[in-house]
């Protein structure tokens, strides 16, 4: 399948406190990834939400998206029976896009705070992303 990044966006980033935890490693990290599509423009858009979490309390919260404009050559492979089939190594592959991107949006909405410590963890796409995704035209 041929795309193209064409948008990249914060849609949403808040500190919900002004301290971070002394151990730094009992912080959890909540991650996940869901997409929406927009038929008419083509377009597949991954929605990352990242979660940093201490005692059960969230400190920080990003969620970024990333827009894929799809060709239209591979966007009439993948229109079968009235339904729009996403496989699972297309959106692998689009997932690390927007993990990437979304760790350099944390880097530049901490920078000068005290949660510019935090990392995005090494992450296992194939857990976020493990199955090909299916959305019916009919009910987009």
């Amino acid at each position: 399948m041929k795309f193209s990044l064409v948008k990249g966006d914060i849609d949403e980033f808040a500190i919900l406190d002004d301290k971070l935890p002394e151990n730094l490693d009992k912080l959890l990290v909540d991650n996940s990834i869901r997409a929406k599509i927009d038929i008419k423009e083509k377009i597949l858009a991954l929605v990352n939400t990242v979660k940093y979490i201490s005692n059960d309390k969230d400190l920080l919260k990003l969620r970024s998206i990333l827009y894929f404009k799809i060709e239209e050559s591979s966007w009439n492979e993948i229109n079968k029976d009235n339904k729009i089939i996403i496989e699972k190594k297309y959106l692998q592959h689009m997932g690390i896009i927007i993990i990437g991107a979304s760790r350099g949006m944390l880097i530049a909405k901490c920078n000068n705070t005290v949660f510019s410590k935090l990392i995005l963890p090494q992450i296992k796409i194939s857990e976020l992303l493990f199955e090909d995704i299916i959305f019916d035209i009919d009910n987009e």
